[in-house]
């Protein structure tokens, strides 16, 4: 009777371990990131036919993984920033190591802060900077109501970033 009882134990440890394993892998799909970032090369070779939504990212920054597990998981938002923009990540894990191109962006607009977005044109005017962390709906309503971005397209290669 013991080992019956044991047994059916074991079973359903099992059985409530696979149904969580299942449920945890389920959210962490539902988490992952659906904005597609590009880096600053991409950016250089595409050129295209609107702003760049520099988003300024650490590993070590608690504040950027929730904002990618949190906000760039969502759907809603990754269709307004892939409509809007041509978005574009810059991971600052040492900034003392930091690429001499990424250093020169950061430091000419002025990014101290993690995580930051930055709007910018093809003229490499800051059209708007959001610092820290921002909610989905924070995050639409501040790309979206704010005012048309304009831009100039520049040539292939005299891209102001």
């Amino acid at each position: 009777m013991i080992r019956a009882r044991t047994g059916a134990w074991v079973l359903w440890l099992a059985a409530a371990g696979l149904l969580a394993h299942t449920a945890a892998e389920k959210e962490e799909r539902h988490l992952r990131e659906r904005v597609r970032w590009h880096t600053l090369e991409e950016l250089s070779a595409a050129a295209p036919n609107k702003p760049a939504l520099v988003d300024f990212d650490a590993p070590w920054c608690r504040p950027c993984w929730e904002m990618k597990f949190r906000v760039y998981s969502r759907k809603d938002v990754a269709s307004v920033i892939e409509e809007r923009f041509f978005p574009v990540r810059i991971v600052v894990a040492d900034s003392k190591n930091l690429p001499l191109k990424e250093k020169r962006i950061m430091e000419a607009y002025g990014v101290e802060a993690f995580p930051t977005l930055l709007v910018v044109n093809w003229e490499g005017q800051a059209l708007q900077m959001l610092t820290g962390y921002l909610d989905a709906e924070q995050l639409i309503s501040a790309l979206v109501t704010e005012k048309e971005f304009e831009y100039t397209r520049l040539p292939k290669g005299e891209l102001a970033l």
